[in-house]
């Protein structure tokens, strides 16, 4: 007879795609073998499936335990995994697999030959690490300590799991807190062992016992008693196990600042420094022959905690300013100790940082690094003194300086090219932050059209040599450019300067990223998708760069790229559905990769990196992202007509997007505090939080009720209600996260929730309709109104993202409509339904139709703007690229040549007609 595992996996299978046949047909066997753990298994694997997660974890309970044979170790696995994911949809989860597990898990280990005893352990430990079971965790490793006493890595890995486990319990829980008091114990004993010389195995004797103690230790709030162990001889930062590492050192520095020891702190930095700086003094090369000892000083991070501290312990700066000196005399170009004279200046001598903000612009004004050393120090300097410091800038520069053809250019050597754009890069940055951006020069249309002539000029001289130095210079542009406001021109203008700097720069990984922004707020969809391709993200880049195109997706560009020149790329590189779910492959590759690394090697467990990787893998089961691109995938699906790809997904709960590692910052920034926000300017609408997380779940769910001949499963349902109690108490979120369209198409999920909740779930729930005729006529006159809206509605000169998010989120409900309208007739013809002869059929026949007719009004609407803009879109786009008054618009031109501003301007046309392609194929 096969192994039960492999029994229980052929049954299972069998029934893959009907979960409710194979439930049936294991009830009817488990009638003549009620313990039978084959079909007890495949039960709570159906029961799960269906999303009736409670009566699965029943039945999970109901596998009895031999008392001679314990179970395979591959069923033992199936059953932990079904406990956590039931655990976790009914919101009971508790990083514990509990005693039943454990007990499987004894069983399993004791009745194991000892040639694949090996085997066993890792499979325990890996379904432990990927299932967050702790407990079973410290039960593998208080084994494994037990039968090999003479190894201290077991000991130190139990402890390591107690300390992560107790984070995860309340703080008032009293295990949690025991846990805490044994991993303290256990590492306090290891120091004394060392101290004392005792001859065990458990003591501090490398690197990664110290980095554990100092983890545990610090979360633990023991911060002095660490010092006095990193101080320690045996122990400590200069000892063998320490070896001056700089990772120790830090931990130094800053338990003395938390403690507030600003002397210790001044007298150790100081001293540092001045070691180093003697040292370099004697030898004949800056860098030659640093002692390892004080390698570490030479960082920034040690002079800025100088500065801070001797200020903070009231010592007199002197000292500080006279080892700058020394260190400035040894290398007048040293950026830390220029930085520290900055500081310094910024905190002793205020009067003096304009003089010291121009010499360190005179020395690094050519250092890429330049504008970001002085960032901090010229913003709090006065307006007087920022005027004096931007014409200083200037003039150092030699901005102003004509460079009139491109033979003077050859003529230059590459090198000294490149310094002078560096230096003119800078001199614009600060421009930009000190003026530009500002408030009241921001709406200077002259003073931003000579800003973005001078970046031009800039970009074009570094275009030529050519070099990738003058990049930034079109960044400050099209920044420049998107604080005006003149109906889409100066963002035209943007993007054609974007899609020549994608062009020759396609390797510049942050002009990609603006490109697609920049597209995406034009408008031009199919660009915007093969921009994103280029970026060609990796690994946790779909975690922390997708949402860049992937959020609201769904009511920009939702079906795939057709353009001709597209036809080769893959098409997950086209098409959005695609594209999502392998950016959702990327979360199980990620966990199943970390819990394979910790678990492949028991004998050289990295206990001091346990809980490291386990709170890495817990951001990714916890991000953000993974829970808002499963819901753009989902709307993207129902807008193309395949909602049959997404019928047995199950809603992940909102609430579990505890960790939010996107990034928003990739996007360099030059701003002036009290500046409009970049973000406000290139990222179309606001950010996706959790507000409408909870908001697009609730209509997913809404819809899924409508779809679906069966009730929500308990799992689902929990997730809607939690959604509906969720918006109601932070309603005033909802200003803050929607865009103003999400905002007009609001009510129209309102209006429908009370309908659906009464006819399809529960007519006494407190969220049902009390009276449906009402409800339903609301319905009839959110269509009428928007219908009124869209009719007197202007026709946009060229569509944006505005326009496409719009029109598709207004087909997206009426869709909603139109499918709750077939649901609720099949519905009313039912006796046995609680609503039968209660409907207003012909009110909802009119919402239907209308509907439909408001849809292909706005369809209309669509077609003929498309049907214009074949005809003269070309003229129009030429138009805007010229149209300005001061002449950016022809030093554009100038830049790209005629023929390629003819090539971009055909892909644009072609890019915008086939968006508005997109909202002709919603079929309504």
């Amino acid at each position: 007879m096969p192994p039960k595992y492999e029994q229980y996996k052929s049954l299972v299978d069998g029934y893959e795609k009907h979960p409710d046949q194979g439930l049936k047909a294991v009830k009817k066997k488990l009638n003549r073998d009620p313990n039978d753990e084959v079909l007890l298994l495949a039960q709570t694997r159906f029961l799960q499936r269906l999303g009736r997660d409670d009566e699965a974890l029943r039945s999970c309970d109901s596998i009895k335990l031999s008392s001679k044979d314990a179970l395979e170790v591959a069923v033992i696995v199936e059953i932990q995994d079904i406990t956590a994911q039931c655990q976790e949809a009914l919101g009971t989860f508790s990083h514990a697999g509990g005693a039943k597990l454990s007990s499987l898990w004894k069983d399993a280990l004791d009745q194991t030959p000892k040639h694949r005893i090996k085997e066993v352990y890792e499979k325990m430990y890996r379904v432990a690490l990927s299932k967050k079971h702790w407990d079973i965790a410290q039960q593998l490793f208080a084994r494994l300590q037990k039968e090999n006493p003479k190894l201290s890595r077991y000991h130190f890995a139990w402890v390591a799991l107690s300390q992560f486990q107790a984070e995860r319990l309340p703080t008032d829980d009293r295990m949690g807190q025991n846990l805490k008091l044994l991993a303290f114990r256990s590492l306090k004993a290891a120091v004394e062992n060392t101290i004392a010389k005792k001859d065990t195995p458990r003591r501090v004797i490398s690197a990664s016992e110290l980095r554990l103690v100092a983890e545990i230790y610090r979360k633990q709030g023991f911060d002095a008693e660490l010092l006095d162990i990193l101080n320690s001889a045996d122990t400590g930062i200069e000892s063998s196990v320490g070896k001056n590492d700089v990772e120790f050192i830090r931990v130094k520095f800053d338990i003395l600042e938390k403690l507030g020891r600003w002397d210790e702190l001044a007298s150790l930095c100081t001293s540092s420094l001045e070691k180093l700086c003697h040292q370099q003094e004697i030898t004949t090369s800056v860098a030659e022959d640093i002692p390892t000892s004080l390698a570490w000083a030479d960082d920034w991070y040690i002079w800025e905690k100088t500065i801070i501290s001797n200020s903070r312990s009231g010592q007199a700066s002197k000292e500080v300013s006279r080892l700058i000196e020394r260190y400035l005399v040894l290398n007048t170009k040293n950026r830390n100790a220029g930085r520290a004279s900055l500081l310094s200046q910024s905190i002793n001598n205020k009067p003096g940082l304009l003089d010291e903000c121009k010499r360190f612009f005179d020395l690094h004004k050519s250092n890429r690094s330049c504008f970001e050393d002085l960032r901090q120090f010229l913003l709090v300097l006065s307006k007087d003194e920022q005027d004096t410091f931007m014409s200083h800038a200037i003039t150092a520069s030699n901005l102003a300086e004509p460079i009139s053809t491109k033979n003077e250019i050859a003529d230059l050597q590459k090198k000294e090219a490149s310094t002078w754009i560096l230096a003119a890069v800078n001199s614009l940055k600060i421009s930009y932050m000190l003026s530009i951006s500002k408030p009241g020069d921001a709406d200077d249309p002259q003073r931003i059209d000579d800003f973005v002539l001078k970046c031009l000029r800039v970009y074009r001289y570094s275009a030529s040599i050519p070099t990738d130095s003058g990049d930034d210079a079109s960044f400050l542009a099209v920044m420049a450019l998107l604080r005006f406001r003149d109906e889409g021109r100066s963002l035209i203008k943007a993007a054609y300067l974007m899609e020549y700097l994608h062009a020759i720069s396609s390797d510049n990984s942050t002009g990609t990223l603006i490109a697609l922004l920049v597209f995406q707020l034009t408008g031009l969809g199919s660009i915007t998708i093969s921009a994103f391709q280029q970026m060609s993200l990796r690994e946790v880049q779909f975690d922390t760069l997708s949402h860049l195109l992937y959020s609201r997706i769904s009511t920009f560009h939702p079906y795939s790229v057709e353009l001709r020149s597209t036809r080769s790329v893959d098409e997950r590189h086209k098409d959005p559905f695609l594209g999502i779910s392998f950016a959702l492959q990327w979360p199980r590759k990620a966990i199943g990769t970390t819990t394979e690394f910790m678990s492949k090697d028991l004998e050289n467990v990295y206990f001091d990196k346990i809980m490291e990787f386990s709170a890495f893998i817990e951001r990714i089961e916890t991000s953000f992202t993974p829970i808002l691109l499963q819901l753009e995938r989902r709307r993207v699906a129902r807008l193309t007509d395949r909602s049959s790809a997404i019928m047995d997904d199950f809603l992940v709960h909102f609430d579990r997007a505890k960790s939010d590692n996107r990034d928003f910052y990739s996007v360099p920034t030059f701003e002036s505090s009290a500046a409009e926000p970049l973000e406000k300017l290139i990222f179309p609408g606001p950010r996706v939080n959790g507000y409408w997380l909870a908001w697009w779940t609730r209509n997913d769910l809404l819809q899924t009720m409508t779809s679906s001949k069966s009730a929500l499963p308990a799992s689902q349902q929990r997730i809607f209600l939690d959604s509906i109690r969720f918006l109601q108490e932070n309603a005033d979120r909802k200003l803050q996260e929607l865009t103003v369209h999400e905002l007009k198409i609001y009510d129209g999920w309102e209006v429908i929730q009370p309908i659906i909740v009464h006819i399809f779930q529960d007519a006494k729930s407190p969220h049902a309709s009390k009276d449906l005729k009402k409800d339903f006529l609301l319905v009839s006159d959110f269509l009428n109104a928007s219908r009124l809206a869209f009719t007197t509605t202007e026709a946009p000169v060229l569509p944006d993202w505005t326009y496409y998010h719009g029109r598709f989120l207004y087909l997206e409900l009426f869709k909603a409509f139109d499918q709750l309208c077939d649901r609720v007739i099949a519905v009313s013809k039912l006796k046995t339904h609680h609503d039968y002869g209660k409907i207003p059929i012909e009110t909802v026949l009119s919402i239907k139709k209308d509907s439909r007719v408001t849809g292909t009004l706005l369809q209309s609407q669509a077609k003929d703007l498309k049907r214009g803009l074949e005809k003269t879109g070309s003229s129009l786009l030429m138009e805007m690229l010229r149209e300005d008054r001061n002449g950016v618009g022809e030093a554009l031109e100038e830049l790209l040549g005629p023929d390629t501003v003819k090539e971009y301007t055909n892909k644009f046309l072609e890019s915008v007609v086939e968006s508005l392609d997109g909202i002709l194929k919603v079929k309504l």
